[in-house]
């Protein structure tokens, strides 16, 4: 029995899309799923904080300056009106990308300055958080950087 040309055609074209469909499947299945953060969802419970941090920041005359220095590393600068000698916190430098990647450094600034070496960092962009305690209040600053 000789089955009808369109007929052929249907069955072909229903045998291709769900190969197509088990490819895909079997693709995603492989494929490495990146949350933020490894604690994604107790961290954005904790994003009020942040935020009255981030609003207490921006109450200061000035702000952390962040900045890339090729020869030195990611710069971080304390304003002269600031009392770097009753600073202290945590820095992490954050990969979006990979969390993997993600560092953390003590925040003690000497001379109203910090240094973080990047020669293992891998080039790309990068998010700097700052988690700092002055005179007992917290305040968070970020910035992004793009390393070559």
């Amino acid at each position: 029995m000789k089955l009808p040309s369109f007929l052929t055609g249907i069955m072909i074209t229903i045998a291709v899309f769900i190969s197509l469909l088990v490819t895909v499947v079997i693709f995603s299945f492989y494929q490495d799923v990146n949350l933020v953060t490894p604690e994604y969802y107790s961290d954005e419970l904790a994003y009020q904080t942040a935020i009255d941090n981030i609003r207490r920041t921006r109450t200061l005359e000035s702000d952390l300056s962040i900045s890339v220095q090729p020869a030195q590393g990611i710069v971080i600068l304390v304003p002269k009106t600031l009392d770097h000698h009753n600073l202290s916190g945590r820095i992490q430098v954050y990969r979006p990308s990979d969390h993997r990647l993600d560092q953390w450094v003590d925040f003690n600034p000497v001379s109203g300055q910090q240094i973080i070496r990047v020669n293992e960092m891998v080039p790309g962009l990068w998010m700097v958080k700052i988690f700092w305690v002055m005179d007992g209040d917290h305040y968070y600053t970020e910035s992004d950087v793009v390393l070559d």
